[in-house]
């Protein structure tokens, strides 16, 4: 018993001291802790033959900067500065700040957002990056939700090629499939042509349309539900006649667009698999050939056309204006004055 308690004794009193010099305790711990983590990251470094660098944003509240460098012994770090069309983290200019003190190089990134467009998210980004000389590049964060079974899924609905345009990628590797979606896009024209028509044509007070026209539009749920009140009554035969072939362009219309949108969705899918497989040699053609010498003959046409358009238009106003020769007006208005005169002579009027 006495022994137990001799123990507990020498507890309370080692808990005693720490507890005073809890500081010195703590530091000293951090120390260690510090020696080896050095040693772990230089040999990491020493493995892979990189520079080494982390990020930091908001989400990092409290940082401790001298146990942040010891632990990490970053080469580099970025630094989140914005998110979307709006949103600017509040840290950022605090961390390059701190980072800047301690000879850290920084650089910054924009989480990018589905929600909003690209433009309005680089405008954000360059309001408030404040980058300068000395800065790394700026970088995109862009993060991939998950499936329900874990598998990456993207939400990207779309995206635009701004040093290779869609459309050159498109003409050179993807004609037939953008030829087809023409095809689509034309002949769902067509159906919507001829429902148009159809509401013009019967859509009026009297029209086999009217019954299921509102402000110039036709519902599928109202054209059933007339079907069903007449369908039993041969004297509404020519109306459900007209009400059935709107039907079927109304379904006919649904199938065309439901295959539009699947048929643009595979090319873009096939567009963004391209751009990776791109050879260097590609990307030359497509650059200089298709786009810049591309863009440089569409300025030349235009200017060529403004020209053309400018001296045809001179010369009808020239032709306009000289039609009829100086002495041919002399006549004319010799002519017209020898009749005015025996007008007047033949009323009464001499001089």
């Amino acid at each position: 018993m006495k022994k137990i308690i001799i123990l507990g004794i020498i507890v309370i009193l080692i808990g005693i001291v720490l507890y005073a010099n809890k500081g010195e305790v703590y530091n000293a711990g951090r120390n260690v802790l510090r020696s080896m983590n050095e040693k772990k990251v230089t040999s990491q470094k020493d493995a892979i033959g990189f520079v080494w660098g982390i990020d930091l944003s908001h989400h990092q509240q409290r940082v401790d900067w001298d146990l942040l460098v010891a632990e990490n012994q970053p080469d580099f770090i970025f630094l989140k500065c914005s998110e979307g069309k709006t949103h600017r983290d509040t840290k950022y200019k605090e961390y390059k700040k701190e980072a800047k003190k301690r000879g850290i190089p920084t650089g910054a990134y924009h989480f990018f957002s589905y929600q909003t467009s690209g433009k309005a998210q680089a405008e954000n980004f360059i309001k408030n990056a404040d980058l300068q000389k000395g800065d790394l590049f700026p970088v995109l964060d862009i993060e991939y939700k998950k499936k329900k079974d874990g598998t990456l899924t993207t939400t990207l609905k779309s995206f635009e090629g701004r040093l290779i345009p869609k459309a050159i990628l498109i003409s050179e590797y993807f004609s037939a499939e953008q030829e087809a979606i023409d095809k689509l896009s034309v002949e769902l024209g067509e159906i919507a042509s001829l429902m148009e028509t159809m509401i013009e044509e019967h859509g009026n007070d009297d029209g086999l349309l009217s019954n299921v026209v509102d402000k110039s539009k036709i519902t599928k749920d109202r054209i059933k539900k007339r079907i069903k009140e007449i369908k039993d009554d041969d004297n509404y035969a020519d109306e459900i006649e007209q009400l059935q072939a709107y039907q079927k362009l109304m379904d006919s219309g649904s199938s065309y667009k439901a295959a539009l949108k699947e048929a643009q969705k595979a090319l873009d899918e096939a567009l963004f698999k391209k751009y990776p497989e791109l050879t260097l040699d590609e990307i030359k053609h497509l650059v200089i050939d298709e786009k810049w010498c591309g863009t440089i003959g569409d300025a030349v046409e235009k200017i060529y056309t403004a020209i053309s358009n400018g001296l045809a238009a001179r010369i009808l106003e020239l032709y306009e204006r000289y039609e009829e020769t100086l002495p041919s007006l002399k006549e004319a208005v010799n002519t017209y004055e020898s009749k005015v005169e025996a007008h007047l002579k033949r009323m009464g009027f001499v001089w």
